[in-house]
């Protein structure tokens, strides 16, 4: 079973969002690197999650292969520059919304059928590849591809 991961995190990565940063499977950021400014990464704590393989059609065997592909924003590190939490927020939920808009309504993304929100979570404190806090959230990315057997 052939599956297209590396090319729809490639697609996913070269989409241009203004003011955030899209990182690919082969560029997830060190601590060192995460200062650059709000980024979005491939979820190290769990990129690749709940494979179905169904058969869709039992005439010529061609099956759907669902799954979530997870990605992370690091939006501005705990503590930065800010007086309250709060002040994090707007510029957390602006980049969220960017990056959901841009990736449900670019028809570029390589490698699948259909992709959709599987939802938002962890909404605040998140850490980085290094267990250092940032603001952000998780993002559930639903991916369907068809396999021709």
């Amino acid at each position: 079973m052939a599956i297209s991961i590396e090319e729809i995190a490639t697609s996913i990565a070269s989409i241009s969002v203004e003011g955030l940063q899209i990182m690919d499977l082969d560029n997830i950021p060190e601590t060192s690197e995460v200062g650059r400014g709000p980024i979005v990464i491939p979820n190290p704590d769990g990129y690749w999650n709940n494979l179905v393989v169904e058969r869709a059609s039992l005439g010529n065997l061609v099956r759907n292969v669902t799954y979530d592909l997870m990605y992370r924003l690091l939006s501005s590190e705990v503590g930065e520059g800010r007086v309250s939490i709060f002040d994090n927020y707007k510029p957390m939920v602006l980049q969220t919304a960017l990056f959901v808009g841009a990736v449900l309504t670019n028809d570029a993304i390589t490698g699948l059928i259909d992709l959709q929100l599987g939802g938002i979570s962890n909404f605040g404190p998140v850490t980085d590849p290094s267990d250092n806090l940032f603001h952000g959230c998780d993002f559930i990315l639903r991916v369907l591809e068809f396999e021709d057997v």
